[in-house]
This record gives structure tokens, C-alpha cells and sequence, in this order.
């Protein structure tokens, strides 16, 4: 899917540590619990094997994403049914070859059928679990076709974000402005909890994007195979007329573009990339700061106070994960407990 090699390695060893650790924690969860309601009365809770999971990954961290759904299905007496993204069709074929290659036979299968067939796997009485990582469109077009199904079947979902960051009078700016800007750009944008929108106090924004921009100049867009490559290309053909599209709209509202800002080719004239870029001056109306861009940008507004910048991150219709750069840990956690990250879906039948 073009992610460069220096970062598909990173991949592949936080996989590891993740099965690892879902491996090692596995014992303190309690199978059985009881509860003592009174002297002749127990309440007995028992945690059983529900069958199959089928487990629908993506393709921007094809690796990653499955891995925290197949391990605590196999721990828990499951066997997996793994549906991989068309763009990383092999996954699924590797994941099946390792475990059969230690004795778990057909413990994991792997699904290689178009996206829309899978609703037809819904209604099989053996599915009792769906883990669905994927776009917001995405996760409402599956638990749409799981309700058609006519079927209860246990699900769970991780899907896209406009993810916020802000930056506090009082931030380590050195530390935000690297961790923002990586948050932003790494696997080209292309994370389900990419940073995609940026708050700073206002007495901080001109350093920020001082340095912000020194940092961004220094990506290099090329190969994923060589190991200079820091930003790979777009993974969706649609993907940088999208962005462009954001962008422009942008700029005509108002925004201001500092570095980059156009989808190009590499410098040996191959791929299909978008500039790392940079926006000052946005608004929360504009589509750059509502819209998943899910590409290498990083738009940039002004806030005088936290008040305003809660009042802003919670005004999206997005909720995942959000970013607080301050060295007062309290306020941090009395900023973070009045985000609202709880969405709800709104399905059509």
C-alpha cells in the first residue's frame, strides 16, 4: 500500500509487541467470576467461546489492526475468519500460513472475496463476531448490512477520525511541534488517528509554524523500498484530488498554505503523492478542519484560551482520539474529561 519500508519494519515489530503483551495479560482476566448477593443466592458469570470471529482489517496497517482482534479471539476458544483490504490481499494469506505452520490448523482462514460479498457472510450461523477497522462510511455501510442480516451478532468498531491536537500557553514546544507534525505526516497521513486538526494559543503560533515548517521540509517523498523514504505515495487513486479539493476550498475561505499543497509525482517523475503541507490561518467550518483528509496535512487555528480550544475540538462530528501538549498533567486531565468522544452513527434503512 506504499507505506515506506523504514515504517512497514516499525510495523511489524509492534505487532509482535502487541501479541505479545495481549498474550502476557491474558491470564488476569477472569473466566469465571462470582458474586455473593445474599446468604442462599450467588451470581455466577461465566465467559465463553462465542464460535467464529470475522475480522474485517484495513489496509493502512494491515498488520497492526488484525493482530489485536486474532489474538484475543484465539486466547479466548475462538477461531478467526480474516477478511483483509483488497490493497493487502497477501495478509491474509500469511496470517492462515503461520498458524497452520504450528499445528493450529484452519484456526485462522483467510477471506479472499470482493468487499461486497461479505454481507452474505453475516447470515452464517457461525459468525457470532464482527471487529471492523476501517473508514466511518465503511463501519456504517457494515453494521447496516449486519442489521439486514437479521442477525444479534457482537461487534466492534474502530473507524476514522478527525483527530485534534492543542497546543497550551504552556507546552514544551520543541516536543509538540515534532510529535504534531510525525502525528500528521507519518505513513503519509494515512492513520485512522492521524493528527488532522491543530489548536494553538495564539501566543505560540509563530513559533510553531517556524518550526513546524523547518520540520515538514525535511520529508522526502520516493520509493518505499529506499530507506530515505519518509513519505510514501497515496494508497486510493482518488485520494490526492480529494485532498486538493480540501485545500483549495481552504485557501478560497481564507486559510493560507506555508509549505507544500499540490499532488505531484516523485523526483524520477513515478507514484502518485501529495506535498507534505501546512495551513495557517483555518477556521472550523472549512472542510479541512470537519472532513477526514487522511493524507499528509496539517491545518493550523488560533485560540486565545482552553475553554476555546475545547469548545473547537468537540465541534466535529468525529470522535477518536485527541492530543493535549501542556506540562500542567492536571489540566490536562480536566481538559481531556470535557472532550466528547462518543459519536453516534446516523443509519438509514
Amino acid at each position: 500500500m506504499g507505506k515506506p519500508i523504514i515504517q512497514s519494519r516499525k510495523e511489524v515489530l509492534t505487532m509482535i509487541d502487541r501479541a505479545e503483551n495481549l498474550i502476557k495479560i491474558a491470564p488476569e482476566i477472569p473466566i469465571e467470576e462470582s458474586i455473593l448477593i445474599d446468604s442462599n443466592n450467588i451470581l455466577k458469570i461465566s465467559k465463553e467461546p462465542i464460535g467464529v470471529s470475522l475480522i474485517i482489517s484495513p489496509w493502512n496497517y494491515p498488520l497492526l489492526c488484525c493482530i489485536g482482534s486474532i489474538i484475543p479471539s484465539i486466547i479466548c476458544g475462538n477461531s478467526v475468519l480474516l477478511k483483509p483490504s483488497p490493497r493487502t490481499p497477501l495478509i491474509g494469506k500469511y496470517f492462515e500460513e503461520a498458524f497452520n505452520s504450528v499445528g493450529a490448523l484452519n484456526v485462522v482462514q483467510n477471506l479472499f472475496i470482493p468487499n461486497q460479498s461479505v454481507n452474505k457472510i453475516y447470515k452464517h450461523p457461525s459468525i457470532n463476531y464482527v471487529g471492523f477497522t476501517g473508514s466511518y462510511e465503511g463501519g456504517k455501510a457494515v453494521l447496516m448490512d449486519i442489521a439486514k442480516s437479521e442477525r444479534f451478532i457482537h461487534t466492534n468498531f474502530e473507524l476514522g477520525g478527525k483527530d485534534a491536537a492543542y497546543v497550551c500557553e504552556d507546552a514544551d514546544l520543541d516536543f509538540a511541534v515534532e510529535n504534531i507534525v510525525d502525528g500528521a505526516m507519518y505513513n503519509s497521513g494515512q492513520s485512522c488517528c492521524a493528527v488532522e486538526r491543530v489548536y494553538i494559543h495564539s501566543s505560540l503560533h509563530d513559533q510553531f509554524i517556524e518550526k513546524a515548517v523547518n520540520l515538514i521540509s525535511k520529508y522526502k517523498m520516493g520509493n518505499p523500498l529506499d530507506e530515505n523514504t519518509t513519505i510514501g505515495p497515496m494508497a486510493l487513486p482518488d485520494s490526492p484530488l480529494m485532498l486538493k479539493e480540501q485545500i483549495d476550498e481552504a485557501v478560497s475561505n481564507g486559510a493560507d498554505i506555508m509549505i507544500g499543497g499540490s499532488f505531484c509525482n516523485d523526483t524520477n517523475g513515478k507514484g502518485r503523492f501529495y506535498e507534505p503541507t501546512l495551513l495557517k490561518e483555518c477556521t472550523n467550518d472549512m472542510l479541512i478542519m470537519r472532513k477526514e483528509s487522511f493524507g499528509p496535512i496539517l491545518p493550523l487555528a488560533t485560540v486565545e484560551n482552553d475553554d476555546e480550544a475545547i469548545q473547537m475540538i468537540n465541534n466535529s462530528e468525529y470522535g477518536l482520539t485527541s492530543a493535549f501538549y501542556t506540562k500542567d498533567f492536571k489540566n490536562a486531565e480536566k481538559m481531556g474529561r470535557r472532550v466528547i468522544f462518543i459519536r453516534f452513527l446516523n443509519l438509514t434503512f
